[in-house]
């Protein structure tokens, strides 16, 4: 008689695990999808599902500065709750002008934004040299700002493989400026 009870006891069990499990199941929440300018700081982002009661962490992302707020987000009955943080994205100071050259393409804004693109040309005659492109960088500053000038670098002459060198490499050194150079002839005619 004892034993029935037990097994009545087991059976009412079992379906109350049951029960629970389908809630647990049902209450879990997918892989969060952030707004732009947050990440997730967990490593726990390659999971596909959270159960109810889950909290993952975020931050403001690269290009974006934290104003305020928590940055907890909790798994809630199947949804997750919104993150209080306030990020900002960063600005650059206006790109600098450049002597011979001039920005022709930036943001139509007051000021350029992480990861906006500058372009820049130089005017007849002259020059670039650098990249004529410059990015808005994730601490607020550009690269290497472009120059324009008025004198063409020649490139470098590449000559034989020095004996010393195993590997088959070629050496090269640019021209200096007053001296005569011997070059190997070029279209049948001595320099």
């Amino acid at each position: 008689m004892q034993r029935i009870g037990v097994s009545r006891l087991s059976v009412v069990s079992t379906v109350i695990l049951c029960l629970v499990s389908v809630i647990c199941v049902n209450a879990q929440c997918e892989r969060p999808s952030l707004e732009p300018g947050f990440v997730l700081t967990d490593d726990s982002y390659s999971k596909d599902k959270f159960p109810s009661g889950s909290s993952l962490s975020v931050k403001c992302g690269e290009g974006y500065s934290k104003i305020s707020g928590n940055s907890t987000i909790v798994c809630d009955d199947g949804n997750w709750t919104s993150p209080t943080l306030k990020c900002k994205i960063l600005k650059c100071d206006d790109p600098p002008q450049i002597d011979n050259g001039r920005i022709i393409s930036s943001p139509s804004k007051e000021f350029p934004e992480y990861g906006d693109v500058i372009e820049y040309a130089c005017e007849k005659n002259y020059f670039l040299f650098g990249k004529a492109q410059i990015v808005c960088n994730e601490n607020g500053t550009y690269g290497s700002i472009p120059t324009c000038g008025d004198e063409v670098i020649p490139p470098r002459r590449t000559s034989t493989a020095s004996p010393s060198t195993s590997t088959g490499a070629t050496t090269s050194s640019p021209p200096v400026s007053g001296a005569t150079t011997s070059s190997p002839p070029v279209s049948g005619k001595l320099l």
